[in-house]
This record gives structure tokens, C-alpha cells and sequence, in this order.
């Protein structure tokens, strides 16, 4: 009876380094381009977001405490393409942190060593994209295009509505495509895109 009574103790003090963990809070780095309104900045800020406008020297990165998040916003035609490539390789995994790159155009030439890198992708309703979306498509899915051209349809139909890309190598093939991923996403349920027979 002891023994059951000491994992149990074990159990729960394994639960609550958990617990600890998953509250420690992860940092938030976001870099910004310097048209961001001042507003916006203060409220990020107030919220625990550390904001810096351009691109992050190697040293404000090296400083940053890990595990981090750093977000580059619309940063494309700032930022060096090595340094770029760099971060989505080699400084990423060295140093403890992940990166979330928005842009305007996934296919523009800069991106190339990124998109091979990337473990999720997330692609919005982009009307003005459909060439590069059907691109994506071709490499990601050369055999089933229509289905992830279909997936995308439906998952971009609304205002604001996106569809996620998981490539991470340890997921589940059938989770591939998803979208409403997120708590916030209207109460909606989340929406996995299977391939059918017909495609």
C-alpha cells in the first residue's frame, strides 16, 4: 500500500512541475516594421509582448530568454536572405526558438530555404495568390492537387479564414490539412481535409 501511495505522491509532484511549465510564460518577440501605429505597439507591450522595430541583430536574439517566439512581420524586403535562411535553420534550433514569418508572397525568391523549412504553414484568402497557392499545391501534394486546391476553397470561404499546412515529419498524414485550429476561431470546430476517392 505505501508503494501506491508514494507513486501516487510522485504522480502529482510530476503533475505540478507539468502544470509549472506549461504556465511558465514564453516569451514573444515581435519585429515590426516601423509603420506599425504607436497604439498597437503600447498594446502588445502592456501584454507581455517585447516589440522592436526591423530586423533583430544576432544580439538582441542571443539576449532573448528561451524558449522564444519571434514573429517578423511583413519584414521581406528588409531582411537579408542569408541571415533569413539562417534563422529558419541553424540559429532556430541552436538557440531555443521558433519563428513565424508573415508575408505577402510565398513564393518570392527569398523564401525558398524558409518554405523548405517550415513545419506549418498557414495560408489566408489570397485572391491575388491563386497562382502561387496552386504552386504550393504541386509540391506539396503532386498527385492529389485537387484536393488541396478544394481544401482550400472551402477553408478560405469566409472573411478572415485560413487553412493550416501541418509538414512537421511526426504528424499524422491525415492531419495534413486542417483549419479552426485555433480556441478562438468562432466556437468553430476544427475541420480536417481528407482526400476522397474521387480526387
Amino acid at each position: 500500500m505505501g508503494n501506491v501511495a508514494e507513486r501516487v505522491v510522485e504522480l502529482e509532484e510530476e503533475q505540478n512541475v507539468d502544470q509549472q511549465q506549461q504556465q511558465a510564460p514564453t516569451l514573444l518577440l515581435v519585429f515590426v516594421p516601423n509603420l506599425w501605429a504607436e497604439r498597437v505597439v503600447s498594446e502588445l507591450q502592456r501584454a507581455g509582448v517585447q516589440v522592436h522595430a526591423g530586423v533583430p541583430a544576432d544580439e538582441v536574439i542571443r539576449a532573448l530568454q528561451k524558449p522564444a517566439l519571434i514573429i517578423l512581420d511583413d519584414l521581406l524586403y528588409t531582411i537579408d536572405e542569408q541571415y533569413l535562411a539562417e534563422l529558419f535553420t541553424k540559429k532556430s534550433h541552436h538557440q531555443n526558438f521558433g519563428v513565424i514569418f508573415v508575408s505577402q508572397d510565398l513564393f518570392h525568391r527569398k523564401l525558398k530555404v524558409v518554405r523548405q523549412n517550415s513545419m506549418y504553414i498557414v495560408l489566408l484568402r489570397a485572391p491575388n495568390s491563386a497562382l502561387a497557392i496552386r504552386n504550393l499545391g504541386v509540391q506539396l501534394f503532386p498527385r492529389q492537387l485537387d484536393f488541396f486546391m478544394d481544401a482550400y476553397r472551402q477553408a478560405t470561404r469566409e472573411k478572415y479564414s485560413y487553412l493550416f499546412i501541418d509538414l512537421h515529419p511526426t504528424s499524422e498524414p491525415t492531419l495534413r490539412l486542417r483549419t479552426n485550429i485555433f480556441k478562438g476561431d468562432d466556437n468553430a470546430p476544427q475541420v480536417i481535409f481528407l482526400p476522397n476517392a474521387g480526387f
